[in-house]
This record gives structure tokens, C-alpha cells and sequence, in this order.
């Protein structure tokens, strides 16, 4: 048996805290959880207060059934109840992007050199109503907003904001959704920090016109033959 101080139990603690936070984050109950992979309640109870030690398959089998990666446990992990978010004035927040939308609404209109009859002609709504919306004193809804998009040939997601912490969250969103879209072999090799190097090169390469990648393709071969 461990002593109450050695790494092994500390460790023991250490994951059972884990574990314990990963299960309430996922809203299961310990019963269920527990039988969801052939396991007593008292059996993960004494994994979640660290007086039993978890094997590999156990902590593979509770982090398939929390949905959590099983580095999550192994390394650096995070506890997934805390508030890890940016606490930020939602409503201030609001306010700030509603003047930028109608900022830019106004700049893509000059830019087109488009007069607001034109543009009121095309999506239905009154000059005085657009005149509002550019000046910041009316909020745009999303359907307005949509149709003038529309109506100046662009699409409604280029009012998106990507700089501020809801852009980033929502761009870090995507990025995940995209990444866990690729295939297994690729995810498993971009997961790897050893393979950083490989990654970053390929994102300088395709930033390169045909032309020069192709003049990098010969010369690769010129060495290899």
C-alpha cells in the first residue's frame, strides 16, 4: 500500500479530483457513471477521494463516457468547472458591436458608392430606416442586416468580429469543430508537439504562389535523384 505522502498517492488524489470534476461537468450522477463501465458506485467513489488507484483502461472507459480527452487527466489538465472564460460587460459589449457593425455598414456602402435610395430600392427598407442603422442610433436586426448584406453583395458573417474575447471563443469553437472533422491520422500527428516544426512549415508553404512552390518541388528533386 502507498504511504498517505508518497507521489503515487498524491497523484491518486490528484486524478480522483479530476475525475470527481469531469463527471459533474458532464451532469452525471455517480450511480450511472459507475455502471456505465461495469464499476460499483463505491468502487468510483474511492477513485474520486483517491483511495483506490485508477487503471489505464478505467480512466479510458470515464473519459469516453465524460467526453473529456483522456490527456485531460495525464497532463496540464484544467478543471472543467472552474471559469476559465474572460469575464467581460456583455452589455457594453453589445453597445461597442452594434456601433462597429453600422460603422462598417456605412464604410461598405461609400466603398460601392452606393446612395442610400439605391440600397433602400434593393432590400425593401426605408432610407430613413438605413440612415438610422449607419448612424448608431437604431440596432440593426439580423434579418435587416442579412438583406443589406445581401443587397451589397456580401455575406452576413463578414460583420463578424473575430479580435474581441466572444470573436476569439466563437473562433476557437470552429477551429475545434474543424480539427476534430479531419481524419484520425492527421488529428493524432497535429496533436504531437515534436511535429510543431512540420506544421508551422507546411503553413508557410501554402502561403507561397504556385510558382515558387513549384520551383521548391524541382529543386527537391534535383537533390533527391
Amino acid at each position: 500500500m502507498a504511504v498517505s505522502n508518497s507521489p503515487q498517492t498524491l497523484r491518486n488524489k490528484m486524478l480522483g479530483v479530476l475525475l470527481k470534476d469531469a463527471r459533474e461537468a458532464a451532469h452525471r450522477r455517480i450511480r450511472d457513471a459507475a455502471e456505465s463501465i461495469g464499476m460499483t458506485s463505491s468502487m468510483l467513489s474511492a477513485l474520486e477521494s483517491g483511495r483506490r488507484s485508477i487503471t489505464l483502461p478505467e480512466l479510458e472507459a470515464l473519459a469516453y463516457t465524460y467526453d473529456v480527452p483522456i490527456r485531460h487527466f495525464l497532463y496540464n489538465a484544467k478543471y472543467l468547472n472552474a471559469e476559465t472564460r474572460e469575464t467581460i460587460d456583455l452589455h457594453r459589449l453589445v453597445a461597442i458591436r452594434q456601433k462597429m457593425i453600422s460603422t462598417k455598414l456605412h464604410q461598405l456602402r461609400s466603398d460601392q458608392n452606393l446612395n442610400l435610395g439605391e440600397l433602400a430600392k434593393k432590400t425593401g427598407l426605408t432610407v430613413r430606416r438605413i440612415k438610422a442603422y449607419e448612424n448608431g442610433v437604431r440596432p440593426i436586426p439580423l434579418s435587416d442586416l442579412e438583406s443589406i448584406a445581401s443587397a451589397m453583395g456580401v455575406e452576413a458573417d463578414s460583420f463578424l468580429e473575430y479580435h474581441g474575447p466572444v470573436g476569439e471563443w466563437e473562433l476557437n469553437r470552429e477551429s475545434d469543430n474543424q480539427f476534430q472533422k479531419l481524419p484520425s491520422d492527421i488529428r493524432h500527428f497535429a496533436a504531437q508537439p515534436l511535429h510543431e516544426p512540420f506544421l508551422r512549415l507546411a503553413m508557410k508553404l501554402s502561403e507561397l504562389p504556385a510558382r515558387r512552390l513549384r520551383e521548391i518541388a524541382e529543386s527537391i528533386l534535383d537533390i533527391t535523384l
